[in-house]
């Protein structure tokens, strides 16, 4: 008996490359009825377009990467799980103080959203845990001092009421630094006490996702309200009670969630209505580690510690509106160079992904921006420099950029986990290919246009990670029911069929060959070559018939007898 493979199994398994070795009618077989089949050729552009890097644990500052080496080798979790970790709760010690702007009219807030994806057992509660432990002393301490403050205040308005005291104290004002299990509401006073911003710590993430709106019926507002609080601007919360605005809101999110679950936690509309992109998504592989017998060293807590304080004493101030004063970080000359160079990088990727992966997009530019802002400060910090410089160096935008290309291949990796069905990414390349093939109409020869002439044509068009060979060239065009063949000197050719043709025809696309002549002379730099030559070898054909600097694949010239064909009309044999 046959047995049928289901995806979801499967995708638990396997990596994504064994992906191409799965026979596809089996997992629809299996998984009729029950859910869409993922779309293999999404998975494979995307995870190509922006691949898994290997964690760039060189981006922090050295005295912050022994400590790092340690923790990860007495909690037993990678180092990127430590870094990652450290990386967001410095980002909400920083909070609102500092901003980052690479032109003017745009800043961002350095506040980091972190999702540590992996198996129930990994050991990511413990690890947070122990980073979390300076906030939660911090918070004890102010806590305490507080009470202290509210039992003299109030004691203060007793004797007020029996006209013994001539003591004004004023009412205390708790600071906050965390919260864990909270609503919108509360996190409205907490912001209005603490301008500085937060961190939310939730050991498991699903609680804090599912709880948004229960308390509403499922019909509030909280997941826009979370939207929002990563631009870090102001909430106005109306209630039938009231109206409240808070102008000052910003909190960083640190938690883990079991590999298993995710996809039903964040489901396919947190995706779209931006809510899981804005998270750094962590996916972490389970490695079984041996039992450590090394604990931490106090020194190691201790500099932790220290570090995250001074984040902390990071002055705020606020603008007689009750805004709070950023200090803006700008990007030096060089450092803006990076950045715009990354930016227009992801933004030309971006029509080739697939809608799972589309939004991921604008957020990776923000979080390049975010991590260059926490890392400029971690490096004044490291070097003693109590004043943060107000300008970002290219080489610390260069560490962030290398550590966002990290988080980007960790985020595209973690939607394997998401067994939907999506629009294949060819439709943006089928798209650019037929657009190619009407703009070189006028360069049909006898009903015959070359696959290398279109290949050429195509990959000009294209970001070098999707650059194509004659023969995928040739399979995209017959996939839109378009005929290939092979002349008889072995080069292969778009058979020109106008009735199929006119059906695939672009509406924007001109009809006539002289707007195709201009359109072509606007668009693509012709490559047509005459060269001389009296006699030519299969061995230098390359070399001789070819210019230098030609970007032309010979393969595409040899055929099935292993000779080297010259009947091209890219190449016109003279003499």
């Amino acid at each position: 008996m046959e047995t049928k493979i289901g995806l979801d199994d499967y995708l638990r398994n396997h990596s994504v490359d064994e992906l191409k070795e799965l026979p596809l009618h089996e997992i629809r077989e299996s998984n009729k009825g029950k859910v869409d089949i993922v779309d293999v050729e999404s998975i494979r552009t995307d995870k190509s377009l922006i691949p898994l890097k290997p964690f760039p644990l060189e981006v922090f500052p050295e005295s912050l990467v022994g400590i790092i080496k340690r923790f990860s080798n007495s909690l037993g979790v990678e180092t990127e799980v430590i870094a990652s970790s450290m990386l967001t709760f410095a980002s909400s010690a920083i909070g609102n103080t500092i901003r980052v702007s690479p032109k003017h009219g745009y800043e961002v807030p350095v506040f980091i959203w972190l999702i540590i994806i992996a198996i129930s057992g990994y050991g990511k509660t413990p690890a947070i845990s122990t980073l979390f432990r300076p906030v939660e002393n911090r918070q004890s301490k102010t806590y305490r001092e507080y009470s202290e403050r509210l039992k003299r205040y109030k004691e203060s308005l007793n004797k007020d009421k029996q006209g013994g005291s001539s003591e004004t104290v004023e009412e205390p004002i708790l600071e906050h630094f965390f919260a864990s299990d909270t609503t919108v509401e509360a996190l409205g006073g907490i912001f209005e006490s603490t301008p500085r911003g937060i961190v939310i710590h939730k050991d498991e993430l699903a609680g804090l996702i599912l709880g948004l709106n229960q308390y509403k019926s499922g019909s509030g507002n909280d997941r826009q309200h979370y939207l929002e609080l990563f631009n870090g601007k102001s909430w106005k919360i109306d209630r039938k009670t009231g109206v409240k605005f808070i102008p000052n809101i910003g909190a960083s999110i640190i938690g883990g969630i079991q590999t298993a679950t995710m996809p039903k936690v964040f489901n396919k509309d947190a995706i779209g209505e931006g809510l899981l992109p804005r998270f750094i998504l962590q996916n972490t592989e389970y490695k079984p580690t041996k039992f450590q017998r090394e604990g931490l060293e106090p020194e190691d807590l201790k500099y932790w510690e220290d570090t995250l304080y001074q984040c902390y004493e990071i002055p705020l101030s606020l603008d007689d509106n009750g805004f709070v004063e950023s200090k803006v970080l700008i990007l030096g000359e060089d450092a803006l160079n990076l950045f715009e160079a990354f930016h227009n990088k992801y933004t030309e990727l971006t029509p080739f992904l697939s809608d799972n992966a589309k939004p991921f997009v604008p957020k990776f530019i923000t979080y390049c921006l975010k991590i260059a802002g926490v890392l400029h400060v971690l490096e004044c910090i490291s070097t003693g420099d109590v004043n943060i410089k107000a300008a970002i160096k290219a080489e610390t935008m260069d560490r962030a950029i290398r550590l966002t290309e990290y988080y980007a291949g960790q985020s595209i990796n973690a939607l394997q986990l998401y067994n939907t069905k999506t629009k294949k990414e060819c439709n943006e390349l089928e798209r650019r290919l037929l657009e190619v093939v009407f703009i070189l109409e006028n360069e049909v020869k006898n009903g015959k246009l070359p696959l290398s002439r279109i290949r050429e044509c195509l990959n000009d068009r294209l970001p070098e990670p999707l650059h194509h060979n004659s023969k995928q060239v040739g399979a995209m065009l017959r996939k839109q029911g378009l005929e290939t063949k092979q002349s008889t000197g072995g080069y292969y050719f778009l058979l020109w069929e106008e009735d199929k043709l006119k059906i695939l025809r672009p509406t924007s696309t001109m009809s006539t060959k002289s707007t195709k002549s201009t359109t072509l002379t606007e668009s693509i730099k012709s490559t047509k070559t005459t060269t001389s030559t009296k006699s030519t070898t299969s061995t230098n054909i390359h070399e001789e018939i070819l210019p230098k600097g030609d970007n032309v694949d010979v393969v595409d010239m040899i055929g099935e007898d292993g000779v080297v064909n010259l009947e091209n009309e890219d190449v016109e044999i003279v003499g």
